[in-house]
């Protein structure tokens, strides 16, 4: 459920992110000094995304942060979500799936569709390695498997993956 906002989030979100893309649909939207960029390898696949977006919250007395990249294609919309639950410093994590998380933890999804027809791919291994996590930005690499919510004989492998983003 928690994922299903998020990808509407980023699905009402991507009209005006597009609109800073440029007319070369490999090209990724950057932020200043060119700082704002997430990629990675879809089951051998390279992808870029074409807008970052992240969001802050704290409550309850934890802080997340949620880095999303995404990418308009042939099937509507590819994005990729971190989520960094209690992680204020540069570390190496262990992605846990939704059932064993406990703080700090990081997790991840791939998602791919439609909002009418779409799939998501909950991580169930992986890692996330921050290389920074200041006030100013985060930046890190990551890789993940994952497998379709309501297919589990559906899988997805995210490899070389990395990002950098401020933080505003």
């Amino acid at each position: 459920m928690f994922f299903r906002i998020v990808k509407s989030l980023v699905l009402l979100c991507l009209p005006l992110s597009l609109s800073y893309c440029s007319s070369d649909d490999s090209e990724v939207v950057t932020g200043v000094n060119g700082e704002t960029y997430m990629e990675a390898k879809i089951d051998g696949r390279i992808w870029k995304a074409a807008f970052v977006l992240q969001s802050q919250t704290n409550a309850n007395g934890v802080a997340m942060l949620l880095i999303t990249g995404g990418r308009p294609s042939d099937q509507n919309l590819e994005a990729i979500i971190i989520q960094l639950a209690n992680i204020t410093q540069p570390d190496s994590f262990t992605i846990d799936t939704l059932s064993t998380q406990s703080m700090p933890y990081a997790s991840a999804i791939y998602t791919r569709g439609t909002e009418d027809v779409p799939e998501d791919f909950m991580s169930v291994s992986g890692f996330v390695n921050l290389t920074v996590r200041d006030e100013r930005r985060v930046s890190g690499t990551f890789e993940f498997q994952g497998i379709e919510e309501n297919d589990f004989s559906k899988t997805v492998s995210i490899t070389a993956g990395k990002f950098n983003t401020p933080l505003e």
